[in-house]
């Protein structure tokens, strides 16, 4: 299934019934007495009778439960099984109905009707006969609850017993994989709505409830019902969630009578903070120019709703108001809060999870480097080993045992004698073999030196001596003596350089040497090929500007010139094909240049590395 496409937030309205109800209904648009002493807002439009807010859907005081839950609730429900993240928010002042709109009447997930039941029952009934049906289908779908509140800026486990005394109580909100989550949360697996229903009704149990003027039992926390779902068919896996919030209402000290010291106002201090920051998220993500900074940390309710604000899932909120003349004011509130809740922007997308395939193929990837990786070790310290700077993780102290001090010094004479390549292993036995041979050198008489031919003088000697021809193949390795060594300490580094280069069979100097003349020939080539299109954009480009300037000096009225028909449609076509010229020559040229610059730091990067193996191999003769 295909995501849905970017969206606003959903904001719906619903009324609590009221006898003095001072709210008036015209279709989508809410109609609330105007505070005189208040200043206008944006989200305040001037209207008769009072201020005028638009929502997305108004449900008035006669709307039942079953209206709310398939308007609002019913399409998050069916697509969190497709894979779509859905949340629904219920926000307003205290008493305005959010818990009876969540979970029912008196506040339980039951309901003292069945018809009053909330739409967290509703949807985990809806979720169940939807998996139902994708099971007939052939798929696999596990469903698991989990339930909390955010308590006087603490989150709590609800489907945990009580902590005992001395353990932390809170649970912290991390961020994963670009998602927000509670760690340690239980998701508890359920296999029935019943079941799920069961766990709803234990976690109301421990929720924090209290009485005060305005309501008798006034939620006293946030409370985050969520159901995840992951569903899978085959290697197609996915994985959403349903978030159904029930926000704690705001409170005002002089309606709710709280005294103080009391716990109640403690809590409502709680509550009214972590509404006002939600209040400024809403405000920032809502902002005409966007901004470096939101502030979803400030509390942990709005930590913990940073998917749902402006995230990757579907958003509904529903605005609770009681109508009341005397809860005007904080009927504007509520109202203000939607209109700037709607303002935000969501992109829901699907949640897939990655297939048993794709996990394979990750792990040989992974194997792969780490393969690599340790070849690229063994690499690292051979190369420390030749320099003379070993890497800390080995030992490098002198051989102790005479035995291996005397086979390192066999395989130095083999060496000396055949060229049979050393079969060393540890670092001492490198350095061994490398006193052996500085040994062998020391005590070897000194070579004679050839003559030179009669006709060749010393310069030209040496000229042949020490030339680089790289098309030529190189002349075979000397022998290392004592001789040699000394005529290797009495030249500069560029001759031994030149000399390495011109007389090393090592094949993988070869293959650089043969990488460096094809750099050269690439680059030779581009410089060329620059200059000839260089040459074609000019043409190109003096060619429209005669092709323009013949146009309009046959007087026409527009840069085409309109005498004829026929002379328009030519010069029109000219023109479109020398520009067509130009913008391809134009093109050309830029790869060319682009080229250019990777071969030249391709030529450069190859001769640091040419220079690092000389670097290496003169160290090695030195030592």
């Amino acid at each position: 299934m295909a995501a849905p496409p970017p969206h606003r937030i959903r904001v719906v309205c619903r009324l609590r019934p009221a006898d003095d109800a001072a709210v008036e209904v015209r279709g989508a648009s809410l109609i609330v007495p105007k505070n005189r002493s208040v200043r206008e807002s944006r989200d305040e439009l001037p209207a008769q009778g009072g201020l005028r807010f638009g929502v997305d859907a108004v449900y008035d005081q006669s709307a039942s439960q079953v209206s709310v839950f398939e308007g609002e609730a019913a399409k998050l429900v069916d697509g969190v099984v497709d894979g779509v993240t859905g949340t629904l928010l219920a926000y307003g002042q205290t008493g305005a109905g959010k818990t009876f709109t969540v979970l029912g009447r008196g506040g339980t997930a039951s309901g003292a009707k069945y018809d009053d039941r909330g739409l967290v029952p509703r949807c985990l009934e809806r979720l169940f006969a939807t998996a139902m049906r994708k099971r007939r289908s052939g798929r696999v779908v596990d469903v698991r609850l989990s339930v909390c509140e955010v308590y006087n800026e603490t989150v709590v486990d609800l489907l945990r017993p009580p902590p005992e005394k001395g353990q932390p109580v809170g649970l912290p909100v991390v961020e994963r994989n670009g998602l927000t989550e509670i760690k340690g949360l239980e998701k508890a697996p359920v296999a029935s709505a019943a079941d799920a229903l069961q766990l709803l009704y234990d976690a109301e149990i421990n929720r924090a409830v209290a009485s005060h003027a305005m309501n008798c039992a006034s939620s006293r926390s946030h409370l985050v019902v969520t159901g995840h779902v992951v569903c899978s068919h085959g290697e197609d896996v996915t994985e959403a969630k349903l978030t159904i919030v029930d926000l704690a209402g705001a409170e005002r000290v002089n309606q709710t009578q709280s005294r103080d010291g009391t716990a109640t106002l403690r809590e409502a201090g709680y509550i009214n903070k972590s509404l006002a920051f939600l209040e400024q998220v809403v405000v920032a993500l809502g902002d005409d120019k966007p901004r470096l900074h939101i502030p979803y940390r400030s509390s942990k309710l709005t930590h913990a709703l940073k998917d749902a604000l402006g995230g990757t899932c579907r958003t509904t909120l529903i605005a609770c108001v009681w109508p009341s003349a005397a809860q005007a004011d904080q009927t504007r509130a509520t109202l203000r809060f939607a209109a700037r809740m709607g303002r935000i922007t969501c992109a829901p997308v699907v949640g897939r999870r990655r297939s048993a395939s794709e996990d394979a193929a990750s792990k040989v990837v992974a194997r792969k480097l780490r393969n690599e990786v340790a070849v690229l070790r063994a690499e690292l310290a051979a190369r420390d080993l030749i320099r003379g700077t070993p890497p800390p993780a080995y030992a490098y102290g002198p051989l102790t045992d005479a035995d291996e001090v005397q086979k390192c010094a066999k395989v130095a004479r083999a060496y000396v004698d055949d060229g049979t390549v050393p079969p060393v292993i540890t670092v001492g036995q490198v350095r061994a073999v490398y006193a052996a041979l500085r040994d062998l050198c020391s005590q070897a008489p000194p070579a004679a030196t050839p003559a030179a031919p009669p006709s060749e003088t010393p310069a030209r000697q040496s000229r042949r001596l020490f030339a680089t021809p790289l098309a030529s193949p190189p002349p075979p390795t000397e022998q290392l003596t004592s001789s040699n060594l000394e005529a290797h300490q009495s030249m500069t580094n560029e001759e031994l350089f030149k000399r390495w280069r011109s007389s090393t069979t090592d094949q993988e100097v070869i293959d650089v040497e043969e990488d460096l003349r094809a750099c050269a020939s690439r680059k030779k080539e581009l410089k060329t090929l620059s200059k000839k299109l260089v040459t074609d954009v000019n043409d190109a480009k003096t060619r429209i500007d005669e092709e323009l300037q013949a146009l309009q000096a046959t007087g026409g009225a527009d840069e085409f010139g309109d005498d004829s028909e026929a002379a328009h449609a030519v010069a029109s076509s000219k023109i479109r094909d020398a520009k067509r010229v130009y913008r391809s020559a134009f093109e050309a040229r830029k790869q060319a240049q682009m080229e250019l610059v990777h071969v030249d730091a391709r030529r450069k990067y190859l001769f640091r590395l040419l220079v690092a193996k000389f670097q290496a191999a003169h160290d090695l003769v030195s030592t």
